[in-house]
């Protein structure tokens, strides 16, 4: 089997999908239904390599979204090189993964540091607001957590996005004022 000359990347997509390319079903997120109890959802990006059949390539890509606010595809899928596709991939993956860790790395340092010198507060709001942000992270962009862990339900990837989302104000908020209180009141 020769690798395929081309690819196709779909980013994560509201909220289930199917993709056929030259009449055959190339990849899927979920299942699309036209009834909400008839669905399943899922939010993983996906890359589909092909070999065209022809000089006209066909894609049909089938959406259907009953779960959340935003539906449809809201980041234009990558058609390209196989390779060249590929290897952003991994990088995007690859930037994701050093991401986290260096923000988890920088969060666990402020909270040892808080740990020595309780008197200030200030370590441990920027190491909560630091894991915080680690784990937004996880759930958005390459959706690395729905990686690790093969697959989390839905549901659970888009309230840990909304929680970290207010939680971070509230946590950077704590951390600014306990730098300057007398200006944040």
């Amino acid at each position: 089997d020769t690798p395929a000359p081309f690819a196709l990347h779909i980013p994560w997509t509201f909220t289930a999908y199917n993709l056929w390319i030259d009449g055959t079903l190339a990849a899927s997120n979920g299942t699309v239904a036209k009834a909400p109890e008839d669905g399943q959802l899922e939010f993983l990006p996906v890359t589909v390599p092909f070999h065209p059949r022809a000089d006209t390539v066909e894609i049909i890509m089938q959406v259907s979204n009953f779960h959340h606010r935003n539906g449809g595809i809201w980041n234009s899928p990558l058609l390209g090189p196989y390779k060249l596709i590929a290897r952003r991939q991994a990088l995007r993956e690859a930037i994701d993964m050093y991401l986290i860790g260096a923000i988890l790395t920088m969060a666990l340092y402020q909270l040892v540091v808080y740990f020595w010198f309780r008197d200030r507060r200030a370590p441990v709001y920027l190491g909560v607001t630091c894991f915080l942000v680690a784990a937004r992270t996880m759930v958005t962009s390459e959706h690395i957590l729905d990686q690790l862990v093969d697959g989390i339900h839905w549901g659970i990837g888009v309230r840990i996005e909304y929680a970290t989302g207010y939680a971070f104000l509230a946590s950077f908020a704590g951390f600014i004022r306990s730098i300057f209180p007398n200006e944040m009141p």
